[in-house]
């Protein structure tokens, strides 16, 4: 299948609030194969989504969003259907590394299993330091770094306008990262993965387990960089977690967002 639209946004931003609507439109079709006889659906998916950012302090942020989807179906035989959309986030950004948790319902759809699809998901995350092997502990050279999801996805059904099955995933995924110097970093990261199985699906989605055990190791000659443009991304408002250009040096990475 393949999708293909787009969008249109407008904020507006205070001293600590930031607020946002954004509106988009997507063409969507939906192929699915049995032996030599195509089947699918052509849909137009209207979206329209409202945001509202929050400066809690110095070093927590709050987002809330919410909106819908409107999924108009092009071939004949199937339900418009209506669907609300809502998220919301909490960010911690102390003076080096960050951490946050996020929740979220999204309407989108599938290209892979050709269905649209309602997926619900939670997630924490964090980028610390650890206070050993240096000697300025706002310059660490030790970190971790960690992500645990749940999501469980839906699959729409838009003859009937309900759902049909469901699938869950769940994520956790663990990293200890060294830098000795600023042209050397070392990672070890473990991860685990497992999906339940959804048989009732028009494709068949696979259960599965996965534990993947990963070393990387980053190496930059010369150690000086020429110029270098960090991360500019944050959800604070006032950006007070964003590095000014020209002051990279000295600063912990994790003075950014990610």
């Amino acid at each position: 299948g393949y999708d293909v639209g787009g969008g249109v946004g407008l904020d507006r931003t205070w001293r600590d609030d930031a607020v946002g609507v954004e509106t988009g439109l997507n063409f969507v079709q939906l192929s699915r194969r049995t032996g030599d006889v195509t089947e699918g659906t052509q849909q137009l998916d209207v979206r329209a989504t409202a945001q509202w950012r929050h400066d809690l302090g110095r070093e927590w942020t709050s987002v809330i969003d919410g909106g819908g989807v409107l999924i108009l179906p092009v071939s004949d035989g199937e339900r418009t259907v209506v669907q609300p959309s809502f998220g919301g986030a909490l960010a911690y950004y102390p003076a080096w590394g960050t951490a946050g948790l996020s929740v979220r319902r999204s309407i989108a759809p599938n290209l892979y299993l050709a269905q649209n699809t309602i997926t619900d998901s939670a997630i924490a995350n964090a980028w610390l330091p650890l206070p050993w092997l240096t000697e300025d502990r706002a310059q660490p050279k030790l970190s971790v770094q960690g992500a645990v999801g749940f999501s469980r996805t839906q699959l729409l059904n838009l003859t009937s306008g309900t759902t049909d099955s469901s699938f869950d995933i769940i994520t956790g995924d663990v990293a200890l990262n060294y830098a000795p110097k600023a042209n050397l970093t070392m990672a070890l990261r473990y991860n685990h993965t497992r999906q339940t199985s959804d048989d009732a699906a028009l494709m068949d989605v696979a259960g599965y387990a996965r534990n993947s055990i990963m070393f990387t190791l980053f190496w930059r000659y010369p150690e000086r960089l020429a110029g270098e443009i960090p991360t500019r991304s944050t959800l604070r408002v006032d950006r007070s977690n964003v590095t000014p250009v020209g002051e990279e040096q000295g600063q912990g990475s994790g003075s950014t967002a990610r």
